[in-house]
């Protein structure tokens, strides 16, 4: 983008004026009817500051900055610099990739620059798609409470059912939001009947969730994607796995151009053994050429956070404990080191039995839980209670874990937190954290990963590791984002070789296969 040519905004915010080498370019070659201005490079000439002639005038390499910087109101507050950069950037891009960090305020930015454009008429219609969590805080409650004059409503669930409890028309409303799981299925026709279709900007919250390939969800989204003008896909970690996840996202948004994904699989890895590839030292180029354009803010950079520590604590596993899991770990060892081949998959089950065992529960072969109960882990837990004087937040990566740790820490009255509680409980738990009457939240990591708040927390604990890098990341950033005022800790308790391991990975964000391997070795010697 040209910097030579000089232009000018009106006091008013309402005129342009611009060299002109800007009117040769769009062939326009007698200037007299237009007011003329001089300046210190030339004369100058007025034209209205529209989007679509900042957007003209963009296309042809002049870099005029968006409007919304001068003519918005900008409700709500007063934007932080990285966020009115971020909404500036979303104007001036139909399809737009963000990639701001946790708790960087992406949430804002993208509302922002979206009511910008229904203000002009440039979209009539948005629909925004979160995971469920984050749908009644992040989006609904902000759009309430910072844009009280747009219409909305929530519609989540799966499929047809879910938009037949929507209203009968959508034909009012402004901006209507959806769950993830809803794209599964859409019933195209019974949107179109409510008259929510077409929509003009779509905004994708925690994007990266769709980078499987071949669901179903990812295919339905990309079938509403065709129609709309505007696209916003948001995530802090579009490829927390393998290059390979950008693909399915830009295939999505229509940005991937003509490459298959074998050949991008093919051109951003490399093959080790018949189930492991690794990442070529050139993809962070060609992921970065298909996720285009794009802008990213590190919450480092962007926000003044006081600051954050990762803890581990030894918790010795009982007797029965030990027996399991020694045999357990010598039992994968072996399979590990016999030759045959070993998965990724394989390797995770043998991994997540080991931690079951490590976290108190074990499952038999009938799929029953046995308690085996990991005593010390409970005293680190009622010891890092003791010190803490903001509320705690304890994720357990199984759902059995969370009732047992409900049951054993009863007498701190826990809110617990898994896949099965409803969306308007799940709100007023959120709500009990933030006012501090919940002393203690237990939850699965999944179910909090993504753009909930919980800053009156500073302290999470890990009762055992997840096993994926960017459910922990997202996970630790419920208390480490914007709005956070105290030094925050995450405690990992550890009671064995695998723990520690995985620890150790996640917290540098290496891959997970190969370290069951690394732990049982050290074990086994």
């Amino acid at each position: 983008m040209s910097t030579d040519y000089f232009y000018d905004v009106s006091s008013d915010g309402k005129s342009l004026y611009m060299p002109k080498e800007f009117f040769t370019r769009l062939g326009v070659q007698d200037l007299s009817p237009l007011e003329g201005r001089p300046s210190e490079g030339g004369m100058l000439y007025r034209v209205a500051y529209t989007l679509r002639n900042v957007r003209k005038a963009r296309e042809l390499q002049f870099g005029v900055r968006s409007p919304i910087h001068s003519q918005y109101k900008w409700p709500g507050f007063s934007p932080l610099h990285h966020q009115r950069v971020t909404a500036a950037f979303f104007t001036l891009h139909n399809r737009a990739y963000c990639f701001n960090g946790l708790g960087s305020g992406k949430t804002m930015s993208a509302l922002w620059a979206a009511d910008y454009l229904l203000s002009i008429g440039e979209v009539t219609r948005v629909l925004v798609i979160s995971p469920l969590s984050t749908l009644p805080d992040a989006w609904a409650k902000t759009l309430f409470t910072r844009f009280p004059h747009l219409k909305t409503h929530v519609v989540h669930g799966a499929g047809k059912s879910a938009l037949l409890k929507a209203p009968s028309s959508f034909k009012k409303v402004q901006v209507f939001m959806a769950n993830h799981e809803l794209m599964r299925s859409p019933d195209r026709a019974v949107f179109a009947a409510r008259g929510a279709l077409p929509v003009d900007l779509i905004i994708v919250d925690e994007g990266a969730s769709f980078r499987a390939l071949g669901t179903g969800k990812g295919r339905g989204l990309k079938s509403l994607a065709k129609d709309a003008k505007w696209m916003w896909w948001m995530t802090a970690t579009p490829t927390p796995n393998a290059p390979t996840d950008a693909w399915v996202q830009a295939d999505i948004m229509g940005t991937r151009g003509a490459i298959s994904y074998g050949a991008f699989r093919d051109l951003t890895m490399y093959k080790v053994t018949e189930f492991q590839w690794e990442a070529r030292n050139t993809a962070p180029k060609h992921v970065s050429a298909i996720l285009s354009p794009s802008i990213c803010f590190k919450t480092d950079d962007c926000i003044d956070l006081p600051g954050i520590t990762y803890q581990a604590r030894q918790a010795d596993m009982t007797k029965d404990q030990k027996a399991i899991y020694s045999k357990l770990s010598r039992d994968a060892y072996v399979e590990l080191t016999s030759g045959g081949v070993v998965t990724a998959m394989n390797e995770g089950i043998k991994a997540n039995k080991l931690l079951q065992v490590a976290c108190g529960i074990l499952y038999t072969d009938d799929s029953e839980e046995a308690e085996v109960t990991a005593v010390e882990k409970i005293k680190v837990v009622e010891e890092v209670l003791e010190e803490t004087d903001t509320p705690v937040i304890l994720f357990a990566p199984y759902k059995s874990v969370v009732r047992f740790l409900k049951e054993k820490l009863k007498r701190h009255n826990p809110q617990v937190i898994t896949g099965e509680v409803s969306l308007s409980e799940r709100v007023k738990i959120f709500d009990a954290v933030q006012k501090g009457t919940c002393r203690l939240l237990i939850a699965h990591p999944k179910t909090m990963s993504h753009g909930v708040t919980l800053t009156t927390s500073a302290c999470i604990v890990w009762f055992a590791p997840t096993y994926s890098n960017e459910i922990y990341e997202q996970a630790n950033g419920r208390i480490y984002r914007y709005g956070q005022t105290r030094h925050c800790t995450v405690i990992h308790i550890t009671s064995c070789a695998v723990e520690k391991e995985i620890y150790r990975r996640l917290e540098t964000r290496q891959k997970m296969q190969g370290a069951l391997l690394n732990a049982v070795k050290t074990e086994i010697r």
